[in-house]
C-alpha cells in the first residue's frame, strides 16, 4: 500500500482532463495521469493500468475511468434487442421501442457482424430456417403461359372498350379504361420479355427483392421512430444482391433476443 508521503505526491500530481467535448470514440470517459513511481508503489498484487490509446505525459502511466452511462440511452453501446413483439432501439442518446419487423431483423444480423458481406440469398434462408442452397441456383416464370394468355386477351378486351367509350364521348369511362390499360401494360412489361416470353428470374434475384422489401418497410418506421438511426443506416449499410454493415468508427452492438 503507499504511504501517507505516496498519497501526498499522488494529490499534487494528478492532472483531470475532462474529454466529454471531444471523446476519443467510443470512450467518453475522464483521463487520469498518475506518476508511474506512486503506481509502483501500490505493490504488485494490483492490476496493471488500463492502456489507452493515446500517450501518456513522460513519465506517468494511465488510468482510464469510465463516466457511467446512462441506463436507457448510452452512447458506448447502441441497443438493438429483441422483446417479445417488440424491439428495444437505443443509439444516439435515444431510446425507443417499435414492433418488430422482418427488415428489423436482418438488421440486427448485419449490425452483429460488422465489415461482412452476406449475400441476400443467406439472409432470406436465414430467415426462412433452411440452407441457402435452397434459395440458389434455381429459376422460375414471372408468370406462366396460360396466365400470360388470359393477360393478353384481357388487353384486348379494354382496347376495344377503350374505343366504344371514345366514339360514345363517355369522359369518365374513358378515363377509367385508361387508367386500368396502363396498369395492366405495366403489369405485362414486368412479366414479358423483349421475345414476347415469359421472364424467368433467379432465386438469387428474388431473394434480392424480398430483403429489399422488409428494409424499406424497416425503413419507414425508422424514418418516424429514429431518424438517426435511420441516418447511420444510410451511410453505412450497402444493399442489393450482397448486404455489408460498414460503420466508420467501431460500434458495439447490443442485439441479443
Amino acid at each position: 500500500m503507499p504511504s501517507p508521503e505516496d498519497i501526498r505526491r499522488l494529490s499534487a500530481a494528478v492532472t483531470v482532463h475532462n474529454l466529454a467535448a471531444n471523446p476519443p470514440p467510443p470512450d467518453r470517459g475522464i483521463w487520469i495521469r498518475i506518476p508511474t513511481e506512486v503506481l509502483r508503489a501500490k505493490g504488485s498484487e494490483d492490476p496493471d493500468p488500463e492502456p489507452v490509446s493515446e500517450p501518456a505525459v513522460e513519465g506517468t502511466s494511465a488510468l482510464a475511468v469510465r463516466q457511467p452511462d446512462h441506463p436507457t440511452a448510452s452512447r458506448a453501446t447502441a441497443v438493438f434487442r429483441l422483446r417479445g413483439h417488440m424491439r428495444d432501439i437505443g443509439f444516439d442518446g435515444q431510446m425507443v421501442s417499435v414492433r418488430e419487423l422482418q427488415g428489423f431483423r436482418i438488421y440486427a444480423e448485419l449490425f452483429s457482424r460488422p465489415h461482412t458481406r452476406i449475400s441476400a440469398v443467406e439472409i432470406r434462408a436465414g430467415i426462412a430456417g433452411v440452407e441457402p442452397a435452397m434459395f440458389a441456383g434455381s429459376t422460375g416464370q414471372t408468370v406462366t403461359r396460360s396466365a400470360l394468355a388470359d393477360l393478353r386477351r384481357q388487353y384486348e378486351e379494354l382496347s376495344e372498350e377503350l374505343a366504344e367509350a371514345e366514339l360514345n364521348h363517355d369522359d369518365g369511362k374513358t378515363r377509367k379504361l385508361q387508367e386500368e390499360l396502363t396498369v395492366l401494360a405495366d403489369h405485362v412489361r414486368r412479366a414479358v420479355g423483349k421475345d414476347g416470353e415469359p421472364r424467368t428470374v433467379s432465386d438469387a434475384e428474388r431473394a434480392r427483392v424480398a430483403v429489399a422489401k422488409s428494409l424499406t418497410r424497416a425503413r419507414r418506421l425508422l424514418s418516424q421512430q429514429h431518424p438517426a438511426l435511420l441516418k447511420h443506416i444510410n451511410r453505412t449499410v450497402q444493399t442489393g444482391n450482397v448486404l455489408c454493415y460498414q460503420p466508420e468508427v467501431s460500434m458495439n452492438w447490443d442485439v441479443r433476443s
